[in-house]
């Protein structure tokens, strides 16, 4: 590996300039390495945690973590689920939807009863004070998602969903050949 650029020359850096940077210097430190991919890869979850961050703050005055905000779009739109398919439409795991949802009730946003079909599932509801919380959250949420999204001409908005496709149609197969192997 060749030696790291000096500092000077890495002061000035903040979180968004680091990635052209490291798109600068990445192929000198790693020769052969796609560097192109690593810095598409880089500037997506940059941007899409910033967007997240901003979008997520307007559920901090609702007492809805990420997580919860999570929950209870996937509730919203399918109604009463068994934890494991909130689980996979959340697309959180076991560990971390058994978590929110405890929280979702101890807050009376939900609940979590026993499926009448299977005694061994539970099923998560909202409650009405859930859904009333919620829809207050979700429509301050879209008002910051809004503004993220007008920075973006509609033709530019067509172009995103179908590259942003691309890579979900490419994970989800991706998901699926994984899942068939173990």
């Amino acid at each position: 590996m060749n030696m790291p650029t000096p500092r000077s020359e890495t002061d000035e850096l903040d979180f968004w300039t680091f990635a052209a940077f490291a798109h600068a210097h990445t192929g000198e430190l790693w020769p052969g390495l796609d560097v192109e991919a690593s810095y598409l890869v880089m500037s997506l979850h940059r941007a899409t945690d910033v967007m997240f961050f901003d979008a997520r703050q307007s559920g901090d005055e609702f007492r809805l973590s990420t997580a919860g905000q999570r929950i209870m779009f996937v509730l919203s739109l399918c109604g009463p689920l068994p934890m494991l398919r909130l689980a996979e439409l959340a697309g959180m795991s076991k560990a971390a939807t058994w978590s929110a949802v405890r929280t979702l009730v101890a807050d009376g946003f939900v609940d979590r009863n026993r499926s009448p079909e299977d005694r061994r599932s539970n099923v998560v509801s909202i409650t009405e004070e859930g859904g009333e919380v919620f829809d207050r959250a979700f429509r301050a949420r879209n008002v910051r998602e809004a503004r993220w999204a007008s920075v973006l001409s509609d033709e530019e908005k067509s172009q995103l969903h179908a590259i942003l496709g691309k890579l979900m149609d490419y994970a989800g197969e991706h998901a699926r050949r994984r899942d068939s192997v173990s």
